[in-house]
């Protein structure tokens, strides 16, 4: 009897340690394929990415300071704002996410006083 319940407890401790490591493979797999193609300017595919790891974790501070500037490409301030305040909120040492943030808060005002392009 206590053969089985070893053996039990070893096949639940393998299926344990693949389904954790199945997780973090697919976060990394996304992660990694939302930044190439966020870097390639396809930010609608991007976009789905990064939903796609924020969904698995939602506190990746990486994905959600990419998936803001990925919304702001895809002209979605709001949603960009949401994802950099997440960040902050996560991580208030994040300084290239705040000041994202600041930027993308005072865009419309600068447009207003400065509304033509260098």
């Amino acid at each position: 009897m206590s053969n089985w319940i070893t053996k039990a407890c070893v096949g639940i401790s393998i299926a344990l340690l693949v389904a954790c490591g199945g997780k973090e493979t697919r976060l990394e797999e996304h992660y990694n394929k939302g930044v190439g193609y966020y870097t390639s300017g396809d930010y609608e595919k991007a976009r789905v990415e990064f939903k796609n790891v924020l969904q698995i974790e939602p506190k990746h501070i990486a994905s959600l300071g990419y998936m803001g500037q990925t919304l702001e490409a895809l002209e979605d301030p709001r949603g960009a704002f949401a994802h950099y305040q997440r960040a902050v909120e996560l991580n208030p040492d994040a300084l290239d996410i705040k000041t994202r943030l600041v930027l993308l808060a005072v865009g419309p005002i600068w447009r207003w006083i400065w509304p033509t392009k260098c």
